[in-house]
């Protein structure tokens, strides 16, 4: 047990003394430290469950709690039964005895909205007034459930059942009796005890609803397990679970007479033969091989009967399910249709086209109407660019004119100028005269300024002087 304790931090070397005595009085002159001593112990018991201290996973037998958890250097715990009674009054633990008797009212279950509210109210339910800890612990059957483990293991087992189910694809496997499915259950998780494995179905069945389960008439032991929440267990489920359990039956039987015949009769006839027994033994056992394959045959064919009848039964209720969903669905079609009515379709119809054919008059319209305008614009354009070339040629025709004048008014420009020089005089300004004068550079320069010329509506005289 030493490991287990290792495992949890509150068992210190330090604490070790204080958790193993009688610390009882803690909760008057030292309540943290009575708290404390309360959660370690908590931790420590769920610390068991995890590592199967009690070959179990959800339970702890009262009984073996104090021998299995004394320290070597302590002994056993002094408040253990304190420690018991504290987690069962806050519902941590809960015994079995008490969790398996109590029924619980369905009218507990109306607040579907509020799950871990319902399981306040039923674990609020369990009366333990008259419970005794420290009777259970003293070499007592019972067993305490450790509540949050039971509810989540109890449905990561229930997701488990379902997929298993699920995969086989078939009603058949919905249908299972108690030990069907606690050898389903163990092969889920082998550590779980078969207390452990009844604590999860009844959690399942009468608290979670995850599942269905009947004790079948005029049986005392034998239960009808039915995997689905909203399924209850019906005559016909009754009769397929009879079925099965037959079939299982011989099933074993099979295997038992393959191994009488394959294996057990071959391993006695080679020692027979060995120690020379009498040949009337060998033949007696050689009639025995026959009979035993003989009833092997009639078993394997009586197995194989029932397995087509399964096979059928199956066959059959998806059928039915086939059958259940096309009236669904002819039911919710007619509904539909109902609804609909063939003479208000007409008249949608006839709307709906009419509304259509004026909606392509307006848009004929609109078309025509744009087409006119766009007429309109290119008449414009046309009158634009004709209005511009002749501008231009007005132009061209004003820039010629001034420049033939050209020449008459530097003429008289020169004749004013040159009547007060002296004659020495004249033939300078004349040379001068005729470099600035050049009528080529001044053509092209008038040709490239044309239309700033005339925009701003110089004269000749004005033109000429800048040149002068």
């Amino acid at each position: 047990m030493n490991f287990v304790f290792t495992k949890v931090p509150s068992f210190t070397e330090s604490r070790a003394q204080s958790l193993f005595s009688d610390f009882s009085e803690l909760k008057f002159i030292n309540p943290e430290g009575y708290d404390a001593n309360i959660l370690a112990w908590e931790h420590l018991l769920l610390q068991c469950l995890r590592v199967h201290t009690f070959q179990s996973s959800i339970t702890l037998p009262a009984g073996k709690l104090s021998e299995t958890l004394a320290s070597p250097q302590y002994g056993q715990p002094k408040s253990l039964d304190l420690v018991v009674r504290t987690l069962v009054e806050n519902r941590v633990l809960i015994p079995w005895s008490v969790y398996k008797s109590r029924p619980i009212l369905l009218s507990l279950y109306a607040d579907f909205l509020s799950p871990r509210r319902i399981w306040t109210k039923l674990l609020s339910k369990f009366d333990l007034s008259f419970h005794s800890p420290e009777t259970a612990i003293r070499g007592s059957l019972e067993l305490y459930l450790h509540i949050p483990t039971l509810i989540s293991r109890s449905v990561e087992i229930l997701k488990a059942l379902e997929e298993s189910v699920k995969s086989q694809g078939c009603y058949l496997a919905h249908i299972l009796n108690y030990d069907m499915t606690r050898k389903l259950i163990k092969g889920f998780d082998k550590k779980l005890s078969d207390e452990d494995v009844e604590a999860v179905l009844l959690y399942l069945s009468r608290d979670l609803h995850g599942l269905s389960m009947q004790k079948v008439p005029g049986s005392k032991n034998t239960f009808a397990i039915k995997i689905g929440s909203i399924i209850d267990v019906t005559p016909e489920d009754l009769e397929i679970l009879d079925l099965k359990i037959n079939m299982l039956e011989l099933d074993t039987r099979a295997a038992l007479l393959e191994k009488i015949i394959y294996q057990d009769i071959p391993l006695r006839l080679s020692h027979l033969i060995r120690v020379k027994a009498r040949e009337m033994v060998l033949k007696n056992l050689l009639i025995k091989k026959a009979h035993a394959l003989q009833n092997l045959e009639l078993v394997l064919a009586a197995s194989n009967e029932l397995a087509e009848l399964l096979n059928k039964i199956d066959q059959a209720k998806a059928n039915k399910t086939l059958y259940e969903s096309l009236l669904s669905a002819n039911s919710a079609l007619s509904s539909i249709n109902k609804k609909i009515s063939i003479t208000e379709i007409d008249r949608l119809t006839a709307e709906l086209e009419a509304e259509v054919a004026l909606t392509d008059e307006i848009s004929d319209s609109l078309c025509s109407s744009l087409q006119q305008n766009e007429n309109e614009i290119d008449e414009e354009l046309d009158r634009m660019e004709k209005d511009y070339k002749d501008s231009i040629n007005r132009r061209e025709e004003d820039l010629g004119t001034h420049v033939n004048r050209i020449p008459t008014i530097l003429g008289n420009h020169i004749n004013t100028e040159s009547e007060g020089l002296k004659d020495p005089d004249i033939d300078n300004f004349l040379s001068t005269k005729v470099k600035n004068l050049l009528l080529k550079p001044v053509l092209l320069q008038l040709n490239e300024n044309a239309e700033d010329n005339v925009r701003s509506e110089k004269t000749p005289e004005v033109i000429a002087e800048n040149y002068v």
